[in-house]
């Protein structure tokens, strides 16, 4: 009998995550304006404090590295809270 070492095991998340993840930013997407700012409070309202994806000190950590980097940050903290969520495919 082989085991597979850790290292080569992948963790399989949900179809239901990935579905919901889309949902949610398909709906964000259709229903949200205000700009970038509005986005972001939407997202940490929704995501962090009701649906509790994440806990909030992991989403502001990640939050303020995301907004030293270049480039649009309400994309970049969607990138991360999907990825966070449903995992990479």
């Amino acid at each position: 009998m082989i085991i597979p070492s850790p290292s080569v095991v992948k963790p399989v998340m949900p179809v239901k995550h990935v579905k919901e993840v889309f949902l949610y930013f398909l709906k964000l997407g259709f229903m949200g304006f205000g700009g970038p700012l509005a986005l972001l409070n939407s997202m940490q309202r929704d995501l962090i404090e009701q649906r509790k994806w994440m806990a909030a000190d992991v989403f502001l950590r990640a939050f303020s590295i995301i907004k030293a980097m270049p480039g649009p940050v309400a994309f970049q903290t969607a990138i991360f809270i999907g990825r966070h969520r449903a995992g990479w495919r």
